[in-house]
């Protein structure tokens, strides 16, 4: 069983809840652990996750299942608008499309994930990336202002490498 520290952010809505019905994974694209949690505890950032997941599996949970925070931004999931109305956010420490993530973030990512698909009815099928998420919004409803920003995305390999880890 990997560590899980609770840490806060103010990256959130106060009073706001939600009823968790999927999970967007992120990736940080850098490996600064100390500065991803201050990103994440910057009042300036608008910047958040409900759990980051380190190299070694360690869980730095943000904010509770129930609490609307922010990471997907402008988003759209299965015919749904605005995803940190619905769905938690995930991090994995790293960039993927530079290095693999580790087998401790993986089986990391398996422990926290699997009391989520008992407590919320979750299915394999309501985990998703926020590159998916943003795209869909854009091919919906554009965005002719250039507004929507890339934000941290997993590769598409290692989303399928957790994804496939949920069937071992």
């Amino acid at each position: 069983m990997h560590k899980e520290i609770q840490l806060t952010t103010p990256n959130k809505k106060v009073g706001s809840v939600i009823i968790p019905k999927g999970i967007v994974l992120h990736d940080t694209e850098w490996f600064d652990l100390d500065g991803v949690i201050e990103i994440f505890q910057s009042e300036d950032t608008l910047a958040s996750a409900h759990l980051l997941i380190d190299l070694d599996g360690t869980r730095y949970v943000f904010g509770e299942d129930y609490e609307k925070l922010y990471h997907a931004g402008y988003s759209i999931f299965k015919g749904r608008k605005w995803c940190n109305n619905f769905m938690l956010g995930v991090e994995f420490l790293g960039h993927t499309e530079q290095k693999p993530l580790t087998e401790d973030q993986i089986n990391s990512f398996r422990e926290w994930v699997s009391s989520r698909f008992l407590d919320y009815d979750l299915e394999v099928s309501d985990i998703t990336t926020h590159k998916k998420i943003r795209t869909d919004y854009i091919n919906e409803f554009g965005d002719k202002d250039g507004i929507i920003k890339a934000k941290r995305d997993i590769s598409d390999i290692e989303f399928k490498k957790v994804i496939d880890s949920l069937f071992v």
